[in-house]
């Protein structure tokens, strides 16, 4: 955890989240430094994330992007998590680096504008496919599509799964990370 560049207030907030982890079903903290590795590793400067929660999984996004000149776009149904993650972004300095929108994910998909360079799936288990499908056409050649705890809730998943290791499009690996992470990476065309 030391590699990553967090301020004395930014880790303090981040302690604080933890402690939510439950209520908020955040990832782990290491799922934050890999998805922040993951920016790094790619030279991803758009990202997009389905399932806000609280913003923790935000923070992370938002300190690897705020060092490469990035920018993540978080989706979140719930509006009062929304407020909950606006504030706690705010609150990291993150406001200029992260935006949350507010409504249905797959309607915000398919609004998203230009191509992006990595998608975190952290939301409704049961839809990971339709939302996998709806933003696959507007990821980069060769970006990441990550998909959370796709090992404890697999069951809740099996047409994502069945799709991300037999569509043409991607090749898929299983990261072993807390709740478990499908990677997929999008083939060049």
């Amino acid at each position: 955890m030391s590699a990553l560049p967090l301020t004395e207030y930014r880790r303090a907030l981040l302690d604080r989240l933890e402690r939510t982890a439950s209520e908020y079903t955040n990832i782990s903290p290491e799922n934050g430094a890999f998805l922040h590795l993951m920016v790094h590793a790619t030279g991803a400067r758009r990202v997009v994330e389905v399932g806000t929660s609280n913003g923790y999984s935000a923070i992370y996004f938002g300190m690897a992007l705020e060092t490469v000149g990035g920018r993540l776009v978080s989706l979140e149904k719930d509006p009062e998590r929304a407020d909950l993650a606006r504030r706690y972004i705010e609150e990291a300095g993150l406001s200029d680096v992260v935006e949350v929108r507010v409504g249905d994910a797959l309607e915000l998909l398919n609004a998203l504008e230009g191509e992006w360079d990595m998608a975190f799936l952290d939301a409704e288990k049961r839809e990971y496919r339709r939302y996998a499908e709806a933003v696959l056409p507007r990821l980069r050649a060769g970006g990441l599509l990550l998909a959370d705890d796709t090992q404890s809730l697999r069951h809740l998943m099996p047409d994502f799964v069945e799709w991300a290791y037999a569509s043409p499009d991607v090749e898929a690996c299983d990261i072993s990370i807390d709740d478990g992470l499908l990677l997929c990476w999008k083939r060049s065309e």
